[in-house]
């Protein structure tokens, strides 16, 4: 279902200035020139980059103004919060007339837009690149201004649930780290003096193969690789407790992702990670944040563009080993958690499909006019 509106080209409502090339040579993080924006500012508040060589003033983006990234991973909309700063010529500055076009519905409809066509293989708009002339042509839906404020009104709430409730997932995940460091110390230091033991004595390595994606059926069992769940599929290998620690990639090095997971159940891990199965004196909990709290040069280890685990790295691994009881009662806390995490999860994919049918709803009818 969508709602169906007038639509008209993005440069007939739109005033868009792409940005000129700039001398990156007078780049610099030095708090000297003019604030310039680079794609990667967005994301790093205050964190953003000066520029001291000449420039075209035409060439300026206001605080609250917004950009198009004309190239790069892929074609996107961002609002400018900062100081009057310079753009560069991958980016293209938008200025909607404020008496047709609303700047904030103009984001939501071109965010969706976009998307849609980077979903579609079939779209003549490049993922990854757009000119201003084809961005001066895209298509968008134009319903009366005070139906336009209705719809922002409507998707900015939607917006704002969404991030609340991934701000209370990160919420869960600080109580978890804050409640092992009470109960644990600082491990990687080991401040407790709890006694120390190499993770190869606290229990016995176990095996298993990877099943490429052609040979995985859809099911309700976790599939395990380097960087946690990767699918869920109709078969399983094993059916315990295990510690999984990732054993070659990037993972071990990015930072982006957990390179040690206690799985609990029918799992069935790929031949991407270390299975180990732990005896009676440590939890797979409290390993698994033992291992992730430790640095590269604790891990030991190998490899240079591509990072590697090896076994003997790992049976090394220092692990302090603190009484069962305190490890019990940290696992119990975790699953307390991890319950009230689970039903989080829910309920954020339960917003982030509403917020794609309202999307669809208001901006469909400009895409299927392509």
């Amino acid at each position: 279902m969508m709602i169906e509106h007038e639509v008209v080209r993005l440069g007939d409502v739109c005033e868009l200035i792409a940005g000129d090339e700039l001398d990156f040579s007078c780049v610099t993080d030095e708090p000297e020139g003019m604030p310039v924006v680079m794609l990667g500012d967005f994301d790093d508040g205050d964190n953003y980059s000066y520029y001291t060589g000449a420039y075209n003033e035409n060439n300026l983006v206001e605080n609250g103004e917004f950009l198009v990234h004309m190239s790069g991973d892929d074609v996107k909309i961002e609002e400018w919060i900062g100081p009057q700063a310079i753009f560069s010529d991958r980016m293209c500055r938008l200025r909607p007339n404020a008496e047709r076009l609303d700047a904030h519905f103009m984001y939501y409809a071109l965010s969706y837009i976009f998307q849609k066509l980077e979903d579609d293989e079939n779209a003549d708009l490049l993922i990854n690149h757009i000119d201003e002339d084809e961005l001066r042509d895209t298509l968008i839906p134009l319903p009366p201004l005070d139906v336009q404020e209705k719809i922002v009104d409507v998707l900015s709430n939607a917006y704002e649930l969404v991030e609340l409730q991934r701000e209370q997932m990160e919420t869960m995940e600080m109580l978890v780290h804050s409640r092992f460091v009470q109960l644990f110390g600082d491990v990687s230091a080991n401040t407790c003096d709890w006694p120390i033991r190499p993770l190869g004595e606290l229990g016995e390595r176990l095996k298993s193969r990877s099943i490429l994606d052609k040979d995985r059926h859809p099911g309700s069992y976790p599939y395990y690789e380097a960087n946690g769940i990767v699918d869920y599929i109709d078969e399983y290998q094993f059916d315990e407790d295990m510690l999984l620690v990732a054993k070659v990639g990037s993972v071990l090095s990015s930072g982006d992702h957990n390179i040690a997971q206690a799985a609990k159940g029918k799992t069935w891990p790929s031949d991407f990670v270390h299975i180990m199965r732990l005896g009676n004196e440590v939890t797979t909990d409290y390993v698994a944040m033992v291992i992730n709290s430790l640095s590269e040069e604790d891990l030991g280890l190998r490899g240079g563009v591509i990072p590697k685990l090896p076994t003997a790295s790992l049976n090394s691994l220092p692990i302090p080993c603190p009484p069962i009881e305190l490890q019990l009662e940290y696992a119990a806390f975790l699953k307390m958690v991890d319950e009230q995490a689970s039903a989080m999860r829910k309920r954020l994919g339960d917003l982030a499909k509403i917020c794609y049918s309202l999307n669809q709803l208001y901006f469909e009818s400009s895409i299927c006019c392509e």
